[in-house]
Formats: structure tokens, C-alpha cells, sequence
């Protein structure tokens, strides 16, 4: 297997060895390119890569031989949208048979240090790598006292003395509620 780059120089150079040339057209980029390769993919001439590793794409020979069958179609006259057609489910040795090339393919002249997907340590998410979080700079806030009254079961009074009018009677109030709850606890209704 061969990265996106790899394979567009495999591709240049077996068409070299092939002795295809560019062609007179103005319009047709004649040399595979990563980028050039991306665009067959979304047009549905080239297929998906055949692995992936994080956003590394890995390719196969029957990519190279799509990339070929591509190329040999354009130096005969042949549209991208009548090659679409003309490779739409085509094996392996379809394209090769097609191209009057023998399998297996010469592999590139440059291999790769990495023709084969990287393998991913055994423990890579077990260990939660260290970092230190800046501290936020916020301003501290004043802290406020809340009174806590709870004059019944399942009934919590909190009052927060510093947020209430001026003058107002606090003490009368917390009596005034405890005198309520005890008349509801006797049986009168408030």
C-alpha cells in the first residue's frame, strides 16, 4: 500500500515506462497529481482509498491501474465523463486486460518507509497525556452569607440578608413564618 503522493509517482512512472507522453490537449493535466487524484475520487473515477490511518490514505495497485486506464483513455479522446462509464465496476485484472498490462505491477522505483499502516501502541488510550490549564483571572466575588431556615420537613428558607430592602423587619418575618408553619402543623389551614 502507497500514500496519495506515492501513488501519483508510481502512476508517472510506469507511464513513463509505458512510454506515454503528454498529449496536445491544454485541458488535461497529463501528470498524476495528489491533487488531480483527490478530484477522480469525487468525480467516482478513482475508488476510496482502500485503508485509512488517522487522515493518511493508504492505495493499492488496482488504484494505479484506474489511475492508468484514466490516463490511457484521455490520450485516446475519451471525456471524463465517458471514462466514468468505461471503469464503472472494473476489476483488477479488467483494467489490466484493458491496458494489455501484465499482474502483478512493478512496484515503485522510490518505496515507501511507510507502504504499510503504522501500527498504534497497545496502551495509546490508557494514559491521559499531562496538561496544566492556565488559571482562569477572574476576580474573586465577595462571599454572602445565606440564612438557612428550614421550619418544616422538605421546606428550606434561605435568605439572603445583604439583597434585602433596607429596613426590613427580618426577625419579624422569620417569626411571623414559624407561627404559620406551626398552625399548619396543628391542622388549621394559614
Amino acid at each position: 500500500m502507497v500514500r496519495l503522493e506515492e501513488l501519483a509517482q508510481w502512476g508517472q512512472q510506469l507511464m513513463d515506462q509505458l512510454g506515454w507522453h503528454e498529449g496536445d490537449s491544454k485541458r488535461v493535466t497529463w501528470t498524476p497529481t495528489p491533487r488531480l487524484l483527490r478530484y477522480y475520487t469525487t468525480l467516482g473515477l478513482l475508488d476510496r482509498a482502500a485503508h485509512f490511518q488517522g487522515r493518511t490514505a493508504f492505495y493499492t495497485g488496482k488504484h494505479l491501474l484506474q489511475v492508468l486506464a484514466i490516463k490511457h483513455l484521455q490520450m485516446a479522446g475519451n471525456r471524463l465523463e465517458d471514462i466514468q462509464q468505461l471503469l464503472l465496476g472494473k476489476s483488477e485484472d479488467g483494467l489490466a486486460q484493458m491496458l494489455g498490462l501484465a499482474l502483478p505491477l512493478p512496484q515503485p522505483e522510490v518505496a515507501s518507509q511507510t507502504t504499510a499502516p503504522l501500527a498504534r501502541r497497545p496502551d495509546f488510550w490508557e494514559e491521559m497525556p499531562e496538561r496544566s490549564l492556565p488559571a482562569p483571572n477572574l476576580p474573586k466575588a465577595p462571599r454572602r452569607q445565606l440564612l438557612s431556615l428550614e421550619p418544616l420537613a422538605g421546606l428550606q428558607l434561605l435568605v439572603d440578608s445583604d439583597r434585602l430592602p433596607e429596613g426590613f423587619p427580618l426577625e419579624e418575618f422569620l417569626q411571623n413564618v414559624s407561627d404559620l408553619v406551626q398552625k399548619y402543623e396543628g391542622g388549621s389551614q394559614p
